[in-house]
């Protein structure tokens, strides 16, 4: 009889377990997550260009675009493009992300170019008429959301 109740007591204590395990919140929410979203795009990505556009609104103004061919979920590569412009921003003469848009860095940066498909390399202005050469890396803050391109704050 011992044995039974012994028994029957771990069998409760394991099926209690079970049942606090299945209904943690921790877990519930990673099963109700049915897609991750990769933090860097450039794994997923090919095909990289740098465009300058005209802004929209007539202002004379130019707006540059990342545009790429990126997978979505089943594999596929779509064409996508993001306009850098919305969040990169010209600080003092260095190239950063802004969460505030628009951030317009091509107002007073010059030749763009992309190495590796995510480092944009441009000469920024600062003390009034100087460049200087800075850099970003766009996987910090551009992603991959199945084929689109999004900014990781939006």
């Amino acid at each position: 009889m011992f044995y039974f109740q012994k028994v029957c007591a771990l069998g409760l204590l394991s099926l209690l377990t079970l049942t606090m395990l299945a209904t943690s919140p921790a877990l519930a929410s990673a099963r109700s997550t049915p897609h991750l979203i990769p933090i860097e795009f450039s794994p997923t990505c090919r095909d990289f260009q740098i465009q300058t556009k005209w802004r929209p609104g007539g202002d004379d103004e130019n707006d540059t675009w990342l545009q790429a061919n990126c997978q979505d979920d089943s594999g596929s590569y779509q064409n996508t493009q993001i306009d850098l412009d919305e969040h990169l921003a010209n600080q003092g003469g260095d190239v950063s992300y802004t969460p505030t848009a628009p951030g317009n860095f091509t107002d007073t940066c010059t030749y763009q170019r992309l190495e590796g498909g995510h480092i944009l390399k441009v000469g920024c202005k600062y003390n009034g008429s100087d460049y200087r050469d800075t850099s970003i890396d766009l996987d910090q803050y551009i992603t991959n959301n199945n084929g689109t391109l999004k900014w990781i704050s939006n």
